[in-house]
């Protein structure tokens, strides 16, 4: 973990935040989902702090497949970050972010379906 960041309210710079989201998709992809979330989490805030709009979508997607995915029940609450990671990623008008949010609500409906 980039030393400017820890677990506490301490926001880093963009480029800490950028290494937790690198780390955040490594975790993901491992299937490792409850650090994935603390890393997402962690680089949210950075990424908010420092108004990277197109990040914080982002983490909010991949936040709310791997709740979803690691705990089928959070079902709802995963929807609800999605849709809201929706609107931003529309709003960046920024094709990747876009990928990214509708992977998201693809992981989550194929699933149910």
């Amino acid at each position: 973990m980039p030393q400017n960041l820890h677990k506490s309210t301490t926001v880093g710079t963009i480029d800490d935040a950028n290494e937790l989201l690198k780390e955040a998709i490594e975790l993901y992809i491992n299937e490792n989902y409850t650090e994935a979330i603390d890393k997402l989490s962690l680089a949210h805030k950075a990424f908010l702090a420092n108004k990277d709009i197109a990040s914080v979508s982002v983490c909010l997607s991949l936040t709310g497949a791997a709740k979803y995915i690691s705990k089928k029940e959070n079902y709802y609450k995963s929807l609800l970050l999605i849709e809201e990671s929706k609107f931003l990623a529309e709003s960046t008008n920024v094709k990747s972010v876009i990928a990214v949010n509708k992977y998201a609500f693809g992981q989550v409906y194929f699933d149910e379906n």
